[in-house]
């Protein structure tokens, strides 16, 4: 309903399995709605658990009824005698968004609904409380792969509706889980009022944020400073209390408190322990990988040493071929050589004989007498 007051929401579907309160339910939607609603006057069961008839709830608080099969509390409340399965709530329907704040039963109704945990595309809001069921329900979210963040926020606000200075349960935070969407930074003021909000990656996470998340306080703590409520924490921490506080029988009281610091220190000590061997573990996971990735780096380095012996020994080859082809080629180079050298000899030989200088006369003479040039043809037979 509040989030049909400042959104642009088309339709909203409110489901009460309580029928004291499904008047008031409707009542308020009439007046408060702008958007198409509807009011079902229903109670949203497991298919696979038994039926139930009754819920209980805590002394004079209606928001704690709860029609869980393990339900405790000091009032008893009559179920209503329709019931609808969440699978038949969605069924035919888009949903941009499923809440569900049903004191204990996210975690039943979610598992059987798989068609809504498989979609993607709508965001699902589910109570947290202080309880096993919340670590169960935070395990099924998480196994879907999606962004998972844990928000919790003031239940009293000081400008409410009935403008009540007085909150009904001092320092008392509520809690859930949003699943499809990663946390965003808080507005200064948000902070100031005291919400928390931070990713949920781990079953770790969860146990850390609900243990620093305030759900009771005494009255008389309201108007206390921080380091007074650091002191009174600190005190029940060691297990003292203001009762015995320096009374005659401290040192029983001391006792006591040593004893109790001790077991707080081999509850941490164990914490701490279990978070170690968590970060062994994820620890040894990365040495493995990176073995595989060394191993890898390793044979692509004895590749590439393979390819480059191979083409060393191919250019060694080729450095040999082309030395013993300069050798044939200086071999031949001398061959030539000596042929020049004995031809031209020969010629020398030729050009200082009397039969050659005699012909070149006459060649010489037959040049400038064409007459004596065709005789000495004719003789020679030319």
């Amino acid at each position: 309903m509040g989030l049909a007051l400042a959104a642009d929401v088309a339709y909203c579907c409110m489901v009460e399995g309580n029928p004291a309160l499904t008047p008031l339910l409707r009542t308020n939607a009439a007046a408060i709605l702008k958007c198409p609603n509807d009011v079902l006057d229903a109670l949203v069961v497991d298919p696979h658990a038994p039926p139930v008839n009754e819920g209980w709830a805590a002394a004079n608080n209606a928001g704690s009824t709860s029609f869980a099969p393990d339900a405790v509390g000091a009032t008893s409340v009559a179920a209503t005698g329709n019931t609808v399965t969440l699978a038949q709530l969605v069924d035919g329907v888009t949903f941009d968004l499923v809440k569900l704040d049903v004191e204990g039963m996210e975690h039943a109704l979610l598992a059987s609904c798989a068609t809504l945990l498989a979609d993607r595309n709508c965001l699902i809001w589910v109570e947290c409380n202080e309880n096993p069921r919340s670590r169960a329900l935070a395990e099924l979210l998480l196994r879907t792969g999606r962004p998972l963040t844990y928000f919790a926020w003031p239940s009293h606000k000081p400008r409410n509706h009935c403008a009540t200075t007085v909150p009904i349960f001092p320092f008392a935070c509520e809690a859930g889980l949003l699943l499809g969407a990663s946390p965003k930074p808080l507005a200064r003021q948000l902070e100031e009022a005291g919400c928390l909000m931070r990713e949920i990656l781990t079953l770790d996470d969860l146990k850390s944020a609900l243990w620093h998340t305030p759900r009771w306080a005494p009255d008389n703590w309201v108007d206390l400073s921080r380091s007074q409520l650091v002191s009174i924490a600190s005190h029940l921490q060691l297990g003292q209390r203001w009762e015995s506080f320096l009374e005659p029988n401290a040192a029983d009281e001391a006792a006591i408190a040593t004893e109790s610091s001790a077991a707080h220190a081999v509850q941490f000590a164990n914490f701490k322990n279990e978070r170690l061997r968590e970060t062994l573990a994820a620890t040894t996971d990365l040495l493995f990988d990176a073995r595989i990735s060394l191993k890898r780096a390793v044979d692509q380095i004895g590749t590439q040493q393979q390819e480059i012996q191979r083409a060393g020994v191919q250019v060694a080859l080729a450095a040999t071929q082309a030395m013993e082809l300069q050798a044939r080629h200086l071999q031949e180079l001398r061959v030539l050589r000596e042929e020049h050298l004995a031809v031209s000899s020969a010629l020398r030989s030729v050009q200082g004989s009397l039969t050659w200088r005699i012909g070149r006369r006459l060649s010489l003479a037959a040049g400038r007498i064409p007459l004596l040039k065709r005789s000495i043809r004719l003789v020679i037979g030319r």
